[in-house]
């Protein structure tokens, strides 16, 4: 059996990526185990598992999807490597052993002393520093748990996994295998998994024999997640994932050392371009704009915007997730990531938990509906009294971000927490919609599309994004947004297992020097 290989991403001498995909036969996932069996290491599961950076070539090499697991075999540990994990277990040893003594000094007393709870706190801090050591040495050696079964279950999901939200993509066949068959009840039988996971209803869709399920959680939950896998035992039906985002590297060992569950990492902005390509062509409603939209009212109204696929390169993709990256598509099978800013939906997350007693973005959005950002933002209207017909500028547009907080006496008129969060969603805002235009400008692109979960339920930024292409660019341009906004990128890692006919069998990265790019 054969798999896809993951893209592998050759550095040039000027930094541009080529990316690349290449189909190359699958090798067997050799399972090993400790030669020297008195040391009671655990044994070591498959060669390189996470996915691993060579710097000579900058190329990623993951492991195969679908191998075979063949029968153990033996690895020696060298000496140094025995010495090293036994040094740490017998420090490990040692801090216990004082931490215990102090337990029953304290017990003994009743009451601690201070030394000893100073020297307690320090004890503990220096135990999970040890934990941490003691697993990083092991885990080369450590045995994969169910390592004797392969499932094919994880074929049909996709995992995106940024810095706020994971999203995961599953495709559920009409057709199905037994080990299929207890993933897709385990999906089905309720909306919400854990304590942040939901799976959004209004999002799924058939497609040929099968459906497609989309569901959503926290990142910082991500061992919660596995927890849940491993607790309801899915992770016996599932020997990889494809996955994406930052997350497919980050938590690679955590999946792996917990479920056993090898992550195959793509590239980020493939995926998302992929996803969306494929979303495009085959869901008819998928795009819609936002004519008319003005910043006097919150009231608008959403049309379905009919396009071939054909009909919209070149255009701009605006993907807003933690930051934001601007993409320039020129066809199918070309792209290039020319822009971006740090200013995304991180900021203001951050920015609102800083300042507001809001925890969740969902938080943030809703007492922003309730504010008002003219109460803390300069307006033109401010400064000339009306409309600036000179420069065509309604008296509603923002002059200054804040620029009332110049003037204002916060002691007797405090600034409220919904004032706030609702400026700082339109001063992230507008700086998305002004660097969006600017580079569909520079580059002449047809279209500009809007993405990622910062848009989700989110009204106040699609009416002020709507709004500012539309005025910049003196109606030459309209913001075109997804129904699916945020799942781009987990689509476009699961069509990398299920190949559907339709998406196009390669997509490459082209430089085009006109335009600078920028990190997130």
């Amino acid at each position: 059996m054969s798999t896809t290989q993951p893209d592998s991403v050759h550095s040039t001498v000027d930094g541009i990526h080529d990316l690349s995909f290449a189909s190359k036969p699958s090798s067997s996932d050799q399972m090993f185990q400790v030669l020297n069996t008195s040391t009671d290491l655990p044994a070591r599961s498959g060669a390189e598992r996470s996915p691993q950076l060579h710097p000579q070539t900058a190329q990623f090499d993951t492991p195969e999807c679908s191998a075979p697991l063949t029968s153990p075999s033996v690895i020696p540990i060298s000496e140094a490597d025995h010495k090293r994990i036994q040094d740490t277990r017998d420090q490990l040893e040692q801090i216990e052993s004082q931490l215990r003594e102090i337990e029953y000094r304290q017990t003994e007393r009743a009451k601690a002393g201070a030394a000893d709870r100073d020297r307690g706190m320090e004890l503990k801090r220096k135990l999970h520093l040890c934990q941490q050591q003691l697993t990083e040495q092991e885990l080369p050696f450590r045995t994969v748990p169910n390592s004797k079964r392969k499932g094919e279950g994880g074929r049909w999901f996709g995992l995106d996994i940024g810095g706020t939200l994971a999203k995961l993509v599953f495709y559920e066949p009409l057709s199905q295998t037994r080990d299929l068959a207890q993933l897709s009840k385990f999906v089905n039988a309720s909306e919400y998994y854990g304590s942040t996971g939901k799976r959004v209803l209004q999002l799924s869709f058939s497609f040929q024999d099968g459906l497609f399920h989309f569901i959503l959680f926290e990142t910082h939950r991500m061992a919660s997640a596995i927890d849940l896998i491993v607790q309801n035992r899915l992770h016996s039906d599932m020997s990889t994932l494809s996955a994406t985002g930052g997350g497919a590297y980050k938590y690679s060992r955590m999946f792996e050392q917990k479920a056993g569950i090898v992550m195959t990492a793509y590239g980020e902005l493939e995926c998302a371009v992929r996803g969306l390509l494929f979303l495009v062509r085959h869901v008819k409603d998928e795009l819609y704009t936002i004519p008319n939209a003005t910043l006097s009212t919150d009231t608008f109204q959403k049309e379905t915007y009919e396009t071939s696929i054909d009909d919209m390169f070149p255009f701009i993709v605006v993907n807003i997730g933690s930051g934001v990256s601007v993409l320039f598509v020129e066809n199918e099978r070309t792209f290039e990531r020319v822009n971006g800013t740090a200013l995304g939906g991180g900021t203001y997350l951050g920015l609102c938990r800083l300042f507001t007693r809001c925890e969740t973005f969902e938080e943030a959005l809703r007492l922003a509906e309730r504010g008002h950002a003219s109460k803390l933002d300069l307006l033109v209207g401010d400064i000339y009294g009306g409309d600036c017909e000179n420069l065509s500028l309604p008296s509603s547009a923002t002059a200054a971000s804040f620029g009332k907080a110049m003037t204002m006496d916060i002691e007797k008129d405090p600034i409220q927490p919904e004032d706030f969060a609702r400026a700082l969603l339109t001063m992230i805002s507008n700086n998305i919609g002004q660097i969006a235009l600017l580079t569909a400008r520079q580059l002449k692109a047809k279209h500009v599309v809007f993405a990622g979960n910062f848009l989700r339920h989110n009204n106040i930024s699609q009416r002020t994004l709507a709004f500012a292409t539309n005025f910049w660019s003196k109606g030459t341009l309209e913001a075109l947004f997804l129904r699916h906004e945020g799942f781009c990128g987990a689509l476009g890692a699961l069509l990398h297992t299920i190949p559907f006919d339709s998406v196009p069998a390669a997509l490459k990265k082209q430089r085009n020097a006109s335009v600078t790019s920028r990190s997130d």
